[in-house]
C-alpha cells in the first residue's frame, strides 16, 4: 500500500467514525478474512 492509500484510507476510517458508521469503518480497515492470532484475546 502506498503512503497516499494508506493516508486515504485512514481519512476515511475516521470519517466513518466520526458519522458513527463503526461498521463500514472496520470493513474498511481489515481484512474480511482476517484472524486474530494474539493469545491475550484466549485468556479469560
Amino acid at each position: 500500500m502506498t503512503a497516499e492509500a494508506n493516508t486515504a484510507t485512514f481519512q476515511q476510517a475516521v470519517q466513518q467514525l466520526n458519522a458513527g458508521e463503526i461498521d463500514a469503518a472496520i470493513d474498511g480497515l481489515f481484512a474480511v478474512d482476517a484472524l486474530d492470532h494474539d493469545p491475550a484475546g484466549l485468556m479469560t
